[in-house]
């Protein structure tokens, strides 16, 4: 009782100040996941007073939804999920939120009712993050028109789970329902594992992203629908497209006048491509795609940009780095994925200023190198491109000034003595060295950018 009367007594503003320090959005799993906070419910069974101000923290605890499905649902977890998944609404008060949802159950259970319930509150959506199967989009029909506040769309469309054999997942999706999203006047950030029949109003998109999700995959109408996005500052298209259909473009031009970030999987893209404003191009080459040349064609994409690229990056690009390169002398910041069997040492004898010649990359400041294994020949190649570029470096050559090192989490295939080299002989040429860590998981845009 004392304790009680001590808590009660502590004013709302102090408690509200402790509670920031739990922060956390609602997040929920099918399966236990020891390794994952629980949501702090806790915080409300002090008092009446802390539960009082635990429910009204919209921006700490009420404000952005997670659930991570499992495929065969746990009947009381189901239940506690969707009763939480209630009590987070309520919470909301009608005011916006967030949401992702991750995989998949195999029946309608708890996933279906959580899309119902979130349905129906589609008003108040602010940023939604969901992989749905076909067979659930028409639970989301109510949300027509309703979606006034919505901002950023990611949405992965994924075949139904059947225990049974199943036809392959259809191109198209239900009748009906590609308009969904087409009057959220707020939407600018969209993200897609496929582009199908969906409608957007494409005039106000800002960022367009297809990811490299392959259980549905229908892409024939993307080049139909990029002249319509005007206003487009990102494109990142993941995704390798069937050459039939690049083919059907013939001799026509995209213009994309505000593009400022281009992320693609194959070069022959580019030829039909036009964006004046390009400041950030992101070339993630398929590892598996065995034809490396570049098209005169290709070149002729660097010529149609307005001014000079701030930032290029390879992934499994070296065939074509000396094709690109000389097209891109004002680059100031390159980056480089480099995989388990490919950090070899020609993507830095390339970088050399090799017998005091001028560099292809003259005005190169940062290299950011996205390392999965690293040997000695790899690192005496660096520490000689990196002498040629300061030390002994042509008067016509900027000096490299840092090097950024990022790290897969848990990679055990970097040499610490290759490493301690590194760091050492950057600090005699006066080149900051800088390590990143990161962790599994997908690339962004925004890793690309230093």
């Amino acid at each position: 009782m004392a304790s009680a009367t001590t808590a009660q007594s502590i004013p709302p503003e102090i408690i509200r100040e402790i509670f920031k320090h739990f922060s956390t959005p609602l997040i929920l799993y099918m399966l236990s996941n020891p390794r994952v906070p629980v949501f702090p419910w806790y915080l409300g069974h002090i008092c009446s007073l802390w539960r009082a101000v635990f429910m009204s923290m919209y921006d700490g605890f009420w404000c952005k939804y997670k659930l991570h499905l499992a495929p065969i649902p746990n009947p009381s977890r189901s239940r506690s999920i969707i009763a939480q998944t209630t009590q987070f609404l309520e919470r909301t008060t009608g005011r916006p939120f967030s949401f992702q949802i991750d995989g998949q159950d195999i029946y309608d259970e708890p996933s279906a009712q959580v899309f119902r319930l979130l349905a129906a509150e589609s008003s108040h959506w602010q940023e939604a993050s969901f992989t749905i199967s076909e067979t659930k989009i028409p639970i989301l029909s109510g949300i027509r028109n309703r979606v006034q506040c919505l901002r950023s769309l990611e949405l992965a469309l994924v075949p139904a789970i059947s225990w049974r054999p199943a036809p392959p997942a259809a191109q198209v999706l239900p009748a009906g329902c590609e308009d969904l999203f087409e009057s959220a006047p707020l939407l600018t950030r969209i993200m897609l594992s496929s582009l199908s029949t969906w409608r957007f109003n494409w005039h106000i998109v800002t960022s367009f992203h297809l990811t490299n999700h392959v259980d549905i995959v229908n892409n024939e109408h993307l080049f139909r629908r990029l002249p319509y996005m005007t206003n487009l500052e990102e494109l990142a298209i993941d995704v390798t497209l069937p050459r039939t259909l690049i083919q059907s473009l013939e001799d026509a031009l995209i213009v994309l006048p505000r593009l400022r970030l281009l992320r693609v999987a194959q070069l022959d893209i580019l030829p039909h491509l036009s964006t004046p404003s390009l400041e950030q191009l992101c070339l993630r080459l398929q590892v598996f795609w065995t034809d490396w040349s570049f098209y005169e064609e290709c070149r002729s994409f660097f010529g149609r940009v307005g001014g000079p690229l701030q930032y290029l990056s390879f992934r499994q690009g070296y065939p074509v780095l000396p094709d690109i390169l000389p097209h891109v002398v004002q680059l100031k910041m390159l980056g480089l994925h480099l995989r388990f069997m490919s950090a070899r040492s020609d993507y830095f004898r390339f970088l050399a200023c090799s017998g005091g010649e001028q560099s292809v990359v003259p005005n190169l400041e940062t290299l950011r190198i996205y390392c999965e294994s690293l040997g000695e020949e790899a690192t005496n190649a660096i520490n000689d491109m990196v002498t040629s570029r300061t030390i002994e470096r042509p008067s016509t050559v900027k000096p490299l000034r840092r090097i950024i090192f990022v790290v897969l989490e848990g990679q055990y295939n970097i040499d610490m003595a290759c490493f301690d080299s590194l760091k050492q002989h950057c600090a005699l040429c006066e080149v900051e060295f800088r390590t990143e860590l990161t962790q599994i998981r997908p690339v962004f845009c925004e890793d690309f950018l230093v």
